[in-house]
């Protein structure tokens, strides 16, 4: 609607001496909806009549066009342009090793939570690697995430073949499938 109507949102000259006009009379500052009614008063008061030969629809929208344009010329586009030139100066891959990456994988799903899922995990692994991989386009980092959260799970037990024996886990989606780390999960990845 702005684009449309030109009027001004500030407090106009007539606005003013309204307000002040009220400010004397009650011996306060008016509230919003006062100030409001205030100003339609004045705007009221001071507006020019309209005319009879207003613009047509194809003008309006001529208008807005323009007005539009010029106020995104250059902006969008700059935007654009500096997003290209970025892609030059993009980082390298940075190294990593699997092993580290499990291991900070494990170490993070077993200090959030004694019982984890499988997406946990799959999270964590995501977390764990670094942000610049070298993948064109990112196309390969799902295989890579569930091929390191798979050797991840090598270290993992289920904690729900106990509820199971105890007749309280009947049917457990995989995907939900609680697990955890043996204790000496650490010797035993160190060892692999």
């Amino acid at each position: 609607m702005a684009l449309i109507s030109s009027r001004r949102r500030a407090v106009t000259t007539k606005a003013a001496e309204l307000i002040e006009a009220f400010e004397t009379q009650f011996g306060r500052t008016p509230n919003g909806l006062e100030r409001d009614r205030l100003s339609r008063q004045a705007t009221f008061a001071t507006r020019r009549s309209k005319s009879h030969d207003g613009q047509t629809r194809e003008q309006l929208l001529a208008r807005v066009d323009t007005h539009l344009r010029a106020e995104v010329a250059g902006g969008l586009a700059g935007v654009a342009q500096s997003a290209l030139a970025a892609r030059n100066d993009a980082p390298g891959p940075q190294s990593w090793s699997p092993h580290a990456v499990i291991e900070t994988t494990l170490a993070d799903v077993q200090d959030r939570k004694a019982g984890w899922t499988r997406s946990d995990l799959t999270r964590a692994v995501n977390a764990a690697l670094p942000d610049y991989l070298g993948t064109p386009d990112g196309v390969d980092v799902a295989t890579l995430l569930d091929d390191l959260a798979e050797k991840a799970l090598r270290y993992a037990v289920p904690l729900d073949a106990a509820r199971r024996r105890r007749g309280s886990a009947r049917g457990v989606a995989a995907g939900q499938r609680r697990l955890g780390l043996p204790s000496p999960w650490r010797a035993a990845l160190c060892h692999t």
